[in-house]
């Protein structure tokens, strides 16, 4: 459980999506990389609004350390999917790094 739980930290989200946009732009598939980004970071700051629309307190657990942000929507699970849905839609449409050099991709 721990290691799935890992694959929504924001070290490891970022470090997927610098890799990701960097190997994009270095095959040329330069608006795909840069849209690859600007959703990242479009949904980092939708889950930041919608904390702050929502603005529902975390429960109060003594043997939990205390976390000041907002427990809805969860920043993890939300990023998480941002990044991981984005970059399995541009390989499903043959824009992504199992796509066959020269073809596929309109990135």
């Amino acid at each position: 459980v721990r290691d799935v739980t890992s694959l929504g930290s924001f070290s490891l989200l970022g470090f997927i999506t610098i890799v990701v946009v960097v190997g994009m732009l270095l095959r040329g598939k330069i608006r795909t990389g840069w849209y690859l980004a600007a959703c990242v970071v479009g949904g980092a700051i939708l889950s930041t609004a919608l904390k702050a629309l929502f603005d529902r307190p975390r429960p109060d657990l003594p043997a939990v350390a205390k976390v000041v942000t907002a427990s809805f929507p969860s920043g993890h699970p939300t990023v998480s999917a941002v990044v991981f849905l984005t970059i399995g839609v541009r390989l499903a449409e043959g824009g992504g790094a199992a796509a066959a050099p020269g073809g596929g991709g309109r990135g």
